[in-house]
């Protein structure tokens, strides 16, 4: 009994060990892994483990070494064990969903048995319809994503993927032709939809933002991507704000009145960890924060119309004051 049982458990672990095709793993990869956890067994039972097998694996003799690669079939199905939760299903599929933006093609394809899996696994519980009742909202205007070539994409997240130089060509937005670029990838930001490839170009160290929708036949190289010293995306991204695109590089000691109930959602969320908020005798808000002088905090204010008056800093009333009379004098037209 123990014998089969230590069998048994040994299986458990070589199936589990298999990768998914177009991957591979050899008898002997399969041997010095399963030697290292304790598990004394020999090739030539490993291999008679393998062929013997009633489950959808195979074999195929890799071009490169010649050896016997096993892996898993390409089939809808997967063999899991212990059987998938319905909890760990659901986390699966709307991961998927959240993620796919930034996932790649190939990963993509590799993980939809386990998303047909998952599905199947909800389709008998309460959990199947969750999704239909759960939603994330974005506050901004909802504007239809550009659409990316699948080639673009592929080639973007490979090089990404590889560390690898990539050629393309670029149309940006002011530009009246495309132009031909060598491009280090740096790593991939979505924005409201839009996907842009943090990067640099050529030889030069300063990391700009090209959106994968302008980009068109890309060709990967076998050149190793340059990457700056010390370059972090995380911290270029928070401190450079790239995407709030910053107007100087001080900070606003802001001081705002809102009007009705504009600015009443700020006591739930802060414009900036120092704000405060004192309510007024005619019961408008004054609101004070010190933040990034940007164009995205200018996008904001703008959103508010007449229900917001900027006070301080006398440069930024100065040029509402000015972006006004401009409104004033367009619509009196």
């Amino acid at each position: 009994m123990k014998k089969a049982r230590e069998t048994m458990d040994r299986q458990y672990k070589m199936f589990h060990l298999l990768p998914r095709y177009p991957r591979g793993i050899t008898v002997k990869e399969l041997h010095e892994t399963l030697a290292a956890e304790g598990y004394e067994v020999s090739r030539r039972t490993i291999e008679r483990d393998l062929k013997a097998s009633l489950l959808p694996i195979s074999n195929e003799q890799d071009d490169m070494s010649g050896s016997q690669k096993w892996f898993w079939t390409d089939s809808d199905k997967i063999f899991d064990l212990p059987q998938m939760s319905p909890e760990t299903a659901l986390t699966l599929l709307m991961a998927r969903d959240h993620l796919q933006p930034l996932l790649p093609g190939s990963l993509l394809k590799l993980l939809t048995p386990y998303t047909n899996r998952a599905a199947e696994v909800l389709s008998a519980t309460k959990l199947k319809s969750w999704s239909k009742k759960v939603r994330v909202i974005d506050g901004a205007l909802e504007l239809k994503a550009p659409a990316v070539s699948p080639t673009v994409r592929d080639v973007v997240f490979e090089a990404l993927r590889d560390d690898l130089q990539f050629e393309a060509t670029y149309k940006g937005r002011n530009h009246d032709e495309p132009r031909e670029y060598v491009i280090n990838p740096l790593g991939l930001a979505v924005v409201q939809g839009v996907n842009y490839l943090i990067c640099t170009l050529w030889n030069y160290d300063d990391p700009l933002h090209l959106a994968l929708h302008r980009m068109s036949k890309p060709a990967l190289t076998k050149q190793k991507a340059r990457r700056p010293a010390n370059f972090n995306l995380s911290a270029y991204l928070d401190d450079q704000k790239p995407f709030r695109y910053l107007c100087s590089d001080k900070t606003l000691k802001l001081k705002l009145r809102f009007y009705g109930d504009a600015g009443e959602h700020l006591y739930e969320r802060e414009l900036a960890p120092n704000q405060t908020i004192k309510r007024l005798p005619d019961s408008s808000l004054e609101v004070r924060a010190e933040i990034g002088d940007t164009s995205a905090l200018r996008w904001w204010l703008q959103g508010f119309g007449d229900l917001v008056e900027v006070i301080q800093p006398a440069s930024l009333r100065k040029e509402f004051a000015e972006t006004a009379q401009k409104l004033q004098q367009l619509y009196s037209q």
